[in-house]
């Protein structure tokens, strides 16, 4: 390609715009899946409960709790994956 558009990022997935959309669901389709079921376990579950931890005691409802729960679950793993690049670039 003599004009420069071979490496774009429009033809880079071969269908033109929609190539990213399908890139991307081809690499994060896992993540994807388990946000959608969580988001589902999340929103059946609203009755209030009672949550017991070492000397804490929270009542409130149960799809806050797991809301609360899965965001630190995303920090860790964000925290984790940062730190595992920061060691691998160090490496090469």
């Amino acid at each position: 390609m003599a004009n420069g558009t071979a490496n774009s990022p429009a033809t880079a997935g071969g269908t033109g715009g929609g190539g990213a959309i399908v890139d991307l669901l081809k690499r994060f389709w896992l993540p994807l899946i388990l946000v959608v079921v969580a988001i589902i376990f999340i929103v059946q579950n609203r009755e209030k409960v009672s949550v017991n931890f070492l000397f804490l005691s929270i009542s409130s409802w149960q799809w806050l709790i797991y809301t609360i729960i899965a965001l630190c679950g995303l920090i860790a793993g964000w925290i984790l994956g940062r730190n595992s690049a920061k060691r691998k670039a160090a490496k090469g």
